[in-house]
């Protein structure tokens, strides 16, 4: 998918008054290029998207985060081990470089023994 298209996508998913900010450091500066002719001109630091089924606080957003990737990756570790210690089932939507990807979680079979 192009980079034009992908832009589009996201665009089209975000909330009114959100801002994109284009995280372009580990992309191809044709890329980035592409981007910019589209209409893209924040680049920078990355936001972290916490979507959860907490009814106090449903949609939170980490702005300005230096690592995002690495900052989600630590949010979801931390969430999988407390849904681990309560022994619950879920089933996770997380992006990626590819889009979207579902991620089952199920109980440990060895938890049970």
């Amino acid at each position: 998918m192009s980079v034009a298209r992908q832009l589009a996508c996201v665009k089209n998913c975000l909330p009114e008054g959100t801002v994109l900010v284009a995280v372009s450091k580990t992309h191809p500066v044709e890329a980035i290029r592409e981007a910019y002719e589209v209409g893209q001109r924040i680049f920078g630091v990355g936001t972290v998207c916490v979507v959860s089924s907490d009814k106090s606080m449903p949609h939170l957003d980490l702005k300005n985060v230096k690592d995002p990737r690495a900052v989600k990756e630590l949010i979801h570790k931390n969430v999988e081990a407390a849904k681990d210690k309560r022994r619950m089932r879920a089933t996770e939507l997380l992006g990626g470089e590819n889009g979207p990807a579902y991620e089952e979680h199920g109980e440990d079979p060895d938890l049970d023994e």
